[in-house]
């Protein structure tokens, strides 16, 4: 695998499974190759992994997530190729042979990820949450995602249909065929008055720390709402991806965010 799409994870402590390093770092993208070796003999010696990616755009967020805890213990995460080298990449995503239209884990703002990380109980640090705004800032938000976003736009300038939602944004099941999760979420979200401040954190560069912080606690919301016996799907459900993780409970020393 080349650099630009490789990193290497070390200070991971030795009660966190291979699972639970494969959850945390799938929020970032899809994984193509992955290890996990000790560093010693020793029982309580901490870990190591190297993570490639299928696009450079997840290692680039892996990056952000250094000396952020998994397990209660803080991680470093590093690469070849540092943050710095890896610029332009909103213009130069393109187009793949995922679904056209249909944003990947990937393409999703930086805030956007921190916050399902967030949502799902893991410690993310201001800092860290601040090197994403500026992430963002700096890079833009990918032309995939965009276009996700102006079709969105499109769709509700030139329809009125109403759409049964209850007060976490439930979607019926007749209305969310051919979407995926966060499709739904910020198709359904825009006919509401919340839904425009969800929107708008997709949409935009511009924000603050407390920003992430609320998408966090909305996705969170949903995430309950879905666990107590709603059926239907929510981005907390599966990180806003189609594919992506959730997040393991093996790991007890891991911190649980807004309780």
């Amino acid at each position: 695998m080349s650099d630009n799409v490789t990193i290497h994870v070390s200070n991971i402590s030795p009660k966190t499974t291979e699972k639970d390093i494969r959850a945390f770092f799938s929020f970032c993208g899809k994984i193509a190759e992955f290890s996990v070796t000790p560093t010693s003999k020793d029982i309580d010696a901490p870990l190591s992994a190297t993570i490639s990616f299928e696009q450079p755009s997840a290692a680039k967020t892996a990056l952000l997530l250094d000396n952020t805890q998994l397990s209660g213990v803080p991680i470093y995460v590093s690469a070849a190729a540092s943050l710095s080298d890896l610029q332009n990449e909103a213009e130069a995503a393109g187009t793949s042979a995922h679904d056209e239209g249909v944003p990947r884990q990937e393409d999703k703002p930086r805030t956007a990820i921190l916050a399902e990380y967030l949502a799902h109980g893991y410690v993310i640090g201001d800092k860290v949450l601040q090197r994403g705004i500026e992430f963002d800032e700096k890079n833009g938000i990918s032309s995939r995602f965009r276009k996700f976003l102006a079709d969105i736009d499109d769709r509700h300038k030139v329809s009125d249909k109403s759409r049964a939602m209850d007060d976490t944004y439930g979607i019926s099941k007749g209305a969310t065929q051919g979407y995926n999760t966060v499709a739904r979420y910020l198709d359904t979200a825009l006919t509401t008055p919340v839904g425009q401040k969800v929107h708008a954190f997709y949409e935009t560069t511009v924000k603050e720390v407390q920003d992430i912080h609320n998408e966090a606690l909305r996705l969170k919301s949903l995430k309950e709402g879905a666990a107590e016996g709603s059926t239907t799907e929510t981005p907390a459900d599966a990180a806003a991806a189609p594919d992506a993780p959730v997040a393991s409970t093996s790991t007890p020393a891991e911190k649980v965010v807004y309780q």
